[in-house]
């Protein structure tokens, strides 16, 4: 029987990981990072509230927990109607309609918003899975929303 033993090395201000394996002249080196980093970053213009919620999905995609970012998505549109005056506690079609109706009232935008409801309904109400894909769409339009309520009023 073989037995392997590894040598673990963790360096903590990069996150790089090395790993040996004893007995052999020349190991094998394998560097990667925990957490993987963002390609989605917060905005220091949003609310403080929005942005952990944002980074949360962001971490969630890096991860490749696909779902959770987009029913982490759907929170935040969530939070930022009632953040632009929503109460809380309604059913997430009212927040999608206060955001489309209310917030960002021009004709384009309510299909996007709009895709947010259908991408998490299918993680939220039936037994599947969101694809890399839909993960990615549904933070490209959160990231745009944000932006487009919070970013662009200040620019």
């Amino acid at each position: 029987m073989l037995t392997l033993s590894f040598f673990h090395e963790i360096d903590d201000a990069t996150g790089r990981v090395i790993r040996a394996c004893a007995g052999v002249d020349i190991p094998t080196v394998r560097l990667a990072q925990h957490p993987a980093p963002h390609d989605f970053k917060a905005s220091n213009k949003w609310p403080p509230e929005l942005g952990r919620l944002y980074d949360e999905a962001a971490t969630a995609y890096a991860a490749g927990a696909h779902t959770a970012t987009a029913m982490v998505c759907r929170k935040v549109l969530m939070a930022c109607a009632c953040n632009e005056g929503e109460s809380d506690g309604k059913k997430f079609v009212q927040y999608v309609d206060f955001i489309v109706g209310k917030v960002l009232t021009f004709p384009k935008a309510a299909a996007a918003i709009s895709a947010i409801k259908k991408i998490g309904n299918d993680a939220n109400h039936k037994i599947e899975f969101v694809s890399h894909d839909d993960a990615r769409r549904a933070l490209q339009i959160v990231t745009y929303m944000l932006n487009t309520v919070y970013s662009l009023p200040s620019a």
